[in-house]
C-alpha cells in the first residue's frame, strides 16, 4: 500500500518537473489562454443553442477567465511546488528507512548464522562433556568395586557383606522414593562403606571373642579412615560423607562424630539400617546369625530412637510386602 502511494507521488513529481521547465509566468499565460479559449467556445456553443450571441457576451467570456485564471493558476502552481518538496523529502526518508531495514536484516541474518553455529558447537561440547563425565563415573565405580574387593579379602567372615548391604540399601531407597542422584550416591557408598577396615589389624577383624575396649576403639575409627581415603578423590566426596556417617545414630550415641537427627544425611541413615539388618542376618566369629524376625525386631524396637522411622518402615515393607531376599 505504502509502495503504491510512493509510485503515485513519483509520477506527480515528474509532471510538476515537466511544468516547472516553462516557469510560473509561462505556465500562468498558457493556463489563462486555455481558460479564455474554453470559456469562449463554451459561450459560442451555448449561444448557438439558445440563438443569442452578443458582443458583450463574447467580451465577458474572454475578460472573466483572464482576470480569474492567473491568480488561481499561480496559487495552485506554488502549492504544487511546496507539496512536491514535501513528497520528495518523504520519498527520501522512505528510501533511507528501506536501506536501513535492509542493512539491519542482513546483520540479523549474519548474527543468526553465527548463533546457529555457536549452538551446534555448544551442543557438541556438551555431548563430549557428558560422555567424559559418564566415563569418569564408570571409572570411579570400577575403582570403588576393586577397593571393596580388597577389603573383603582381608576379612573372610564378612565376605559379600558390602554387596548385600548395597542390595538392601538400594531396595529401601527405592521404597522411600529417594531421588535418582541420592540413590546412586548411596549405592556407591554402600559398596565401600567398610573400606576403612583395611587399616584394622586382621586379628581384630577375625577375633572370635568379645572385643576389648581398645580394640573396639580401633574398630570405631574405620568410618573416618574410609572417609579420608575416599575424600582424596574429588569426584567421590559426597560418597565419603555417607561412609563417614554410616554408624551415626539419631540419639547421638553413634560414632565417630556423635551426630544426631538431621545432622545425619538421609543416605547414611538408610545405610545404617541396612548394615545392622544384614549383620544380624549373617554369621559372625563371636555369634550365630539371627533370623529375619530378630533383625527386624531390633530396628523396630529402636525406631525413632536410634534409627530413622521412615527408613525402618520402608525396610519392613521391603521384607514383608516386597518379599526381599539377599540371594
Amino acid at each position: 500500500m505504502f509502495g503504491d502511494s510512493v509510485g503515485r507521488m513519483k509520477r506527480d513529481i515528474m509532471l510538476r518537473n515537466f511544468l516547472r521547465k516553462f516557469g510560473i509566468a509561462k505556465t500562468t499565460l498558457i493556463a489563462t489562454f486555455l481558460s479564455i479559449l474554453f470559456s469562449f467556445l463554451l459561450y459560442l456553443c451555448i449561444g448557438t443553442v439558445l440563438g443569442e450571441i452578443t458582443p458583450v457576451g463574447i467580451l465577458s467570456s474572454a475578460i472573466i477567465p483572464a482576470c480569474v485564471a492567473p491568480p488561481i493558476v499561480y496559487s495552485i502552481f506554488r502549492l504544487s511546488q511546496r507539496l512536491g518538496l514535501a513528497e520528495k523529502e518523504l520519498i527520501n526518508a522512505y528510501n533511507s528507512l528501506e536501506l536501513q531495514v535492509r542493512l539491519r536484516t542482513a546483520e540479523l541474518v549474519t548474527a543468526n548464522r553465527h548463533l546457529q553455529g555457536e549452538i551446534v558447537l555448544r551442543t557438541r561440547t556438551e555431548g563430549k562433556l557428558k560422555k567424559g563425565v559418564e566415563r569418569l563415573k564408570k571409572s570411579l565405580e570400577k575403582t570403588i568395586i576393586a577397593i571393596a574387593a580388597v577389603t573383603e579379602i582381608r576379612d573372610p567372615f564378612t565376605a559379600g557383606h558390602q554387596k548385600r548391604v548395597t542390595k538392601l540399601a538400594c531396595a529401601i531407597a527405592e521404597e522411600m522414593g529417594l531421588p535418582k542422584g541420592k540413590n546412586e550416591r548411596l549405592r556407591l557408598a554402600a559398596i565401600v562403606h567398610d573400606i576403612g577396615k583395611i587399616h584394622i589389624p586382621t586379628e581384630i577383624l577375625i577375633k572370635p571373642t568379645q572385643l576389648s575396649e581398645p580394640e573396639f576403639t580401633i574398630i570405631e575409627a574405620h568410618p573416618q579412615i574410609g572417609h579420608d581415603i575416599l575424600y582424596g578423590i574429588t569426584f567421590s566426596r559426597p560418597i565419603a560423607k555417607i561412609v563417614l556417617q554410616h554408624h551415626e545414630l539419631l540419639d547421638g550415641s553413634g560414632y565417630p562424630q556423635g551426630l544426631s537427627g538431621d545432622e545425619i544425611v538421609v543416605e547414611a541413615r538408610i545405610l545404617a539400617v541396612a548394615d545392622v539388618v544384614e549383620a544380624m542376618l549373617s554369621n559372625r566369629p563371636y555369634r550365630p546369625a539371627h533370623g529375619i524376625e530378630g533383625a527386624l525386631e531390633e530396628i523396630l524396637h529402636n525406631k525413632g530412637a536410634l534409627y530413622d522411622s521412615e527408613v525402618v518402615d520402608a525396610c519392613s515393607r521391603v521384607f514383608y510386602e516386597r518379599g526381599f531376599m539377599f540371594e
